[in-house]
């Protein structure tokens, strides 16, 4: 009965991590443990407590399509942005809290989207199109070399997305930005 007092009260507290009251203990209590001496309703909410905190050491977003709403964490704590719910397996920009916007920079459509949106997302994904660090132009690459340049006269790796992209291999010989470099010399 004192235990179910002591760990009531910790509970009410907000404190999940309890310790054994005992002062030369030092162990912590579990629900498991302390199950059979405590009313089941104060072993739900002490559960619950702990699923809480430790769900709160995480980032953490719930998914945005409107029948799932399943919470994603992020147990890794890495920099993520495209990632599939567990639940519905759509995909998600974790990012921005919303559904996945291929084709589109974070922060870069605060309106609703609408269907042509979704479809010029699918378009982009199945073509392999890659967006512009600049100005987010849309830009195919058919062939040749993987330095492409936009209209806005941006010239980035159509790979990785980087203005200045030095891989391992360099630039390829026939490459325009190794006949840039040459010109330059």
């Amino acid at each position: 009965m004192c235990i179910g007092r002591y760990i009531k009260s910790k509970i009410d507290e907000n404190i999940s991590s309890i310790k054994c009251p005992k002062l030369d203990c030092g162990k912590s209590l579990t629900p498991l443990e302390c199950r059979p001496i405590i009313p089941s309703a104060l072993f739900v909410k002490w559960s619950d407590a702990l699923c809480r905190s430790y769900v709160s050491a995480y980032a953490s977003c719930s998914c945005p399509y409107q029948n799932c709403s399943e919470l994603i964490l992020n147990e890794c704590n890495e920099e993520t942005t495209k990632c599939a719910c567990p639940r519905c397996k759509r995909l998600i920009c974790y990012k921005c809290r919303v559904p996945w916007h291929a084709g589109f920079k974070c922060g870069e459509r605060s309106q609703e989207r609408d269907v042509n949106d979704a479809r010029f997302d699918l378009l982009v994904k199945k073509l392999k199109w890659t967006r512009c660090p600049r100005c987010g132009q849309s830009i195919e690459r058919v062939g040749g070399c993987r330095f492409v340049e936009c209209r806005c006269h941006t010239i980035y790796c159509h790979q990785c997305g980087s203005e200045r992209c030095y891989s391992s291999r360099g630039y390829a010989e026939g490459c325009y930005l190794h006949a840039i470099d040459k010109q330059n010399a």
